[in-house]
């Protein structure tokens, strides 16, 4: 196997809507990488991140100011496509 991948599933619903998100951390003998998938009812984006804003704490996981965790998420992605 060259690379692994480790991620967090979490999703959110509604009597008509659901809402995924997945933050994840990927590695290959050359790159290590983050990133934040989203997934809807109708369309999913990826955005990717360098591997040094991860963080990780007990309770918690960081990307960048993007914060997961038991009590929610908070999502702070500055993108034109999402």
């Amino acid at each position: 196997m060259d690379g692994s991948f480790y991620g967090w599933y979490m999703k959110f619903q509604s009597d008509t809507q659901t809402l995924a998100v997945i933050p994840a951390v990927h590695s290959t003998r050359k790159k290590h990488t983050c990133s934040i998938q989203i997934i809807t009812d109708n369309d999913a984006w990826t955005v990717m991140y360098t591997a040094d804003i991860f963080q990780r704490t007990r309770r918690n996981i960081f990307i960048g100011k993007n914060q997961f965790g038991e009590k929610g998420i908070r999502l702070a992605i500055q993108t034109p496509k999402i």
